[in-house]
C-alpha cells in the first residue's frame, strides 16, 4: 500500500545507495529518521525528496516499510520484503542482499542497452 505522500521513482543506483545507507544505519543502530538527516539534501535532487519523504513518514510513526512506500519502481515488492526480513531477522544482511540484486539488475539491462547499440 503506497503512502499519502507523493510517489518518488528513483534509478536503480540511487536505491542501492539509498538501501545500503539504510543498512549501515542499522548496523550501527541509529535512528533511521536522525541518521538520514545527511542525505535529506536538495542538491541531491530526486534521492534527498526520497529521503525527505521517508524521513517524514518516520517521524509519524510509521513503520519502515510503510515509509519507504513513498519509493515507487519496479523493486517495490523486494524493498518491502528485504525491509520486512531485517526487521524480524534484526540484520543488515536482507538489504545488503538486495542492494546486490538491484546492482546486478541495473549492470544487465546497461549490458542490453550497450549490445542493442553495437547492433544497430
Amino acid at each position: 500500500m503506497k503512502s499519502d505522500s507523493e510517489e518518488i521513482k528513483l534509478d536503480d543506483d540511487s536505491l542501492a545507495f539509498l538501501i545500503a545507507e539504510v543498512a549501515a544505519m542499522v548496523e550501527s543502530q541509529q535512528s533511521l529518521s536522525r541518521a538520514m538527516i545527511h542525505l535529506d539534501d536538495p542538491l541531491l535532487g530526486r534521492l534527498g525528496r526520497a529521503v525527505r519523504s521517508i524521513r517524514s513518514e518516520l517521524d509519524q510513526g510509521k513503520s519502515i516499510s510503510e515509509a519507504f512506500g513513498v519509493l515507487s519502481g519496479r523493486h517495490d515488492l523486494a524493498v518491502k520484503a528485504a525491509l520486512a526480513m531485517m526487521v524480524q531477522m534484526r540484520s543488515s544482511v536482507p538489504l545488503y542482499a538486495l542492494v546486490d540484486l538491484i546492482l546486478k539488475t541495473a549492470i544487465k539491462n546497461r549490458s542490453k542497452i550497450v549490445g542493442g547499440l553495437r547492433h544497430k
